[in-house]
């Protein structure tokens, strides 16, 4: 049985035009250091739909071997900006039977371009789960 965070993921991923792991839907890479190590790299979803009330857009960064990053925005659209911790929620699910997630609660991700087939960017937070702390710094090109 699948967890309700990848249930939520493959969802997100299905709605937004292809498989979870879909290769060809954009592209990130990221260095997680701190209580957990890694380098992560694999499929990039533009932003997509959440939910209408209130309106949350989301962005899914997946990795074959089951890591996902997930950054949740309020309102119906993101811009070429800066959004700080608070501004998105972001989350780190290392895979989907560890719980409770890393959770950030500070960093940002900066959009530096975003066009209906294409959002282009980077991010660098700080995220918590128990006394466990990682960093994880990365770039994403995102596509529907």
């Amino acid at each position: 049985m699948l967890s309700t965070s990848l249930a939520a993921g493959l969802a997100l991923a299905s709605a937004c035009g292809g498989g979870p792991f879909d290769a060809d839907r954009g592209d990130y890479s990221a260095t997680v250091s701190g209580d957990l190590n890694a380098s992560l790299s694999g499929s990039a979803y533009y932003p997509s739909p959440v939910s209408d009330e209130p309106p949350e857009l989301a962005m899914l960064l997946t990795d074959t071997d089951e890591p996902i990053l997930r950054f949740i925005f309020e309102g119906t659209a993101v811009e070429a900006r800066t959004y700080s911790v608070g501004e998105v929620r972001i989350t780190f699910e290392p895979n989907d039977i560890d719980e409770p997630h890393y959770v950030a609660d500070m960093g940002e991700v900066t959009f530096t371009e975003v066009s209906p087939s294409v959002a282009i960017g980077t991010f660098s937070f700080e995220a918590a789960r128990g006394s466990e702390r990682i960093t994880v710094t990365g770039s994403f090109r995102a596509e529907p």
